[in-house]
């Protein structure tokens, strides 16, 4: 019997977060696979905590509540990987709405592969959880391209909302073998997080291998509540020192000028988060830049 440890990083999200859960809960989950949610909750608000207490009596759930705030997801999923007792994982997102047979295609798909093979779907950005909308298009899995000067990641996209599911892991435990130092010591935080160990799993020999399945999808729900708004004046100091860490890791002699790079991009993108705009949209494939 299989084990799948879900674990979600959650701050303030009492808008999304059970509609999240019942997703889960609502899935077809295949034989010979049982399901354990690992929930740590970054010292959200009292709502979002009365709704996590609701699950703490079901022996599925794990629900830990930080001591101190991190003001990040990935020390969230850490203290998640270190609850958990699955033999299989996938990280996840508190404002994510699960299709109801995610799990079991991701998990059909694993059980064809080797321990070291790790399965991703997609995820379909939307405002409305109530008008979930199928996907368009087939996305593939390329690999992550990299703003030249900033080594800010840019993933392609489809041009309607449509991404590979990079940052959404779903694979054994043992895939996770040789990268200790990054998955408990690194403190970083969404994004730059996950391409860091997306790059570093390439460059293993062997590497890890990748898999996408476009017909295995959920839907991310953009919601004003859970994110912590940027000051201009004082950019979150774990961003910046997570940034640099990756850059000089994976980019040598170019790092320094791109941590410089890096610090004016986060002002940028702090003065226009202020500001409720954009500073950086997906790049289209090839294929949808033509149309």
């Amino acid at each position: 019997m299989d084990k799948l440890s879900i674990l979600i990083s959650s701050y303030n999200r009492s808008d999304l977060i059970g509609r999240s859960i019942g997703s889960i809960l609502g899935s077809n989950i295949p034989q010979g696979l049982v399901i354990e949610i690992v929930i740590v909750d970054d010292q959200s608000d009292e709502k979002t905590w009365e709704v996590l207490e609701g699950y703490k009596n079901d022996p599925r759930f794990i629900i830990y509540r930080n001591e101190r705030k991190t003001g990040a997801g990935g020390p969230n999923w850490n203290k998640a990987f270190e609850l958990s007792s699955g033999n299989i994982i996938i990280n996840n997102e508190d404002d994510m709405i699960w299709h109801k047979d995610y799990i079991k295609i991701l998990y059909n798909e694993l059980k064809k592969h080797d321990r070291y093979t790790c399965i991703f779907g997609m995820y379909i950005q939307c405002s409305d959880p109530d008008d979930l909308r199928p996907p368009k298009t087939r996305p593939t899995n390329p690999h992550p391209r990299f703003g030249f000067f900033t080594g800010i990641p840019r993933k392609y996209t489809d041009g309607t909302g449509e991404h590979v599911s990079h940052n959404q892991f779903f694979c054994y435990r043992e895939f996770f073998d040789g990268l200790d130092e990054l998955w408990h010591h690194y403190p970083g935080t969404g994004l730059r997080e996950e391409t860091d160990l997306y790059l570093r799993i390439l460059k293993l020999k062997p590497p890890r291998k990748f898999i996408t399945m476009p017909e295995a999808y959920l839907w991310h729900v953009y919601s004003k509540t859970g994110k912590n708004v940027r000051s201009i004046v004082k950019i979150r100091k774990g961003d910046s020192k997570n940034h640099e860490v990756f850059l000089r890791r994976n980019f040598g002699r170019r790092a320094p000028f791109m941590i410089i790079a890096n610090k004016i991009y986060n002002v940028q993108k702090a003065a226009r988060d202020l500001l409720g705009g954009k500073f950086l949209e997906p790049i289209k494939s090839k294929k949808h830049r033509k149309e």
